[in-house]
Order: structure tokens, then sequence, then C-alpha cells
């Protein structure tokens, strides 16, 4: 995202050390001229002072999204201008429900569900010399029928 909005600050979250140090890597490696903020944790506070009007906050959270994703411990996201938010319902049940009722009166909300890739749709992996690669590129999604909410502040 950095390399399309060189002038936006992107901050990242994960409880694991060396998700951070890659993700720092990764903006070195690429010459991001972004401000980059790190950090292992998350809280309703960071949340409240980090937000503004043209945020766009994107939310893998392995079943955290029910914790953190609280618009009235975190008011800052009921103005959140986009929420993309993976969700994990074998780890937080119901998750999905639970968001839409919490962003259904400042978002409009929409359900993205993500398939199996299968190489025809995608030739150029057919070139691939390593197809243990291959097989990971294709398979990264292993619960099958994945979904994601985007919400857009009304």
């Amino acid at each position: 995202l950095g390399m399309y909005n060189k002038n936006a600050t992107l901050i990242g979250y994960d409880l694991e050390e060396d998700a951070l140090t890659l993700a720092k890597e990764l903006a070195e490696k690429n010459n991001l001229p972004n401000t980059l903020i790190l950090e292992k944790d998350c809280t309703y506070e960071k949340l409240n002072t980090i937000i503004t009007d043209n945020t766009l906050l994107i939310c893998d959270a392995e079943g955290f999204e029910g914790t953190i994703l609280d618009p009235e411990k975190a008011t800052s996201l009921k103005t959140t201008q986009t929420l993309l938010v993976e969700l994990h319902d074998f780890a937080y049940p119901n998750i999905k429900n639970i968001l839409m009722q919490r962003f259904s009166p400042t978002h409009t909300i929409e359900t993205i569900t993500f398939k199996q890739a299968t190489a025809e749709k995608y030739p150029f992996l057919n070139n691939m010399e390593n197809k243990l690669d291959r097989y990971y590129l294709l398979y990264e999604r292993l619960i099958q029928d994945q979904e994601w909410l985007v919400m857009e502040k009304k």
C-alpha cells in the first residue's frame, strides 16, 4: 500500500516479533518513503489516537478482531473511512454477525467470500519452476469459504 500512497503513514501491529522485523525489512527493500510504525500491542487507546477520518484499516487478527474492533471502546472506529476485516469464525464464533451489528449504524457492509484458487485461472503459475511455491500460492487459504467484511463509512 505504501508503494501506491507514498504519503500514507503505515501502522502495523503483530504479537510476533519476527513478523514485525519482516515487515520492516520488506519496507526497506521496497525503499518505501512512508512513515512506518510497527508495534506489538494494539489497544483501544492507540486506535483512538491514530485513526483519522481517511484511515484504511485492514484487520487479519486470527480471532482477535472481535475483541479489538469494538466501536464503543475505540470510538474512532465509528468514523474510520474503510475497514477490511478477515473473519475467523472458528476462533470467534458468530463474529460476522457481531461486527455487522456493531458497524451497521455507521458503515455500509459487504461480505466477500474467497474460494480456492486454481492454476487454470492464473496461467503464469504454470511457469513457476518451484512446484512447492506454486502449491503454497494456490493453497494459502486452507480454510474454504473464508470471508472478509468490507465496511465503508456512510
